[in-house]
């Protein structure tokens, strides 16, 4: 059960990131939006994803 809801949070703080970098950056089409999210998505850390436990240490 606790897995689930820091899942669930992790989500939810990913979800916020991707938001405001999207917000910031204010792309003008579907391209753009494309290319903000593949960059935002390499630029999570790794802990992230090893803390939540998606990835084995």
């Amino acid at each position: 059960m606790m897995v689930e809801l820091f899942a669930e949070k992790l989500n939810m703080m990913l979800c916020n990131d991707l938001k405001r970098a999207v917000h910031t950056r204010r792309p003008k089409n579907m391209a753009d939006l494309k290319q903000i999210s593949k960059e935002g998505w390499f630029k999570i850390p790794f802990e992230y994803c090893v803390e939540s436990g998606d990835i084995d240490r």
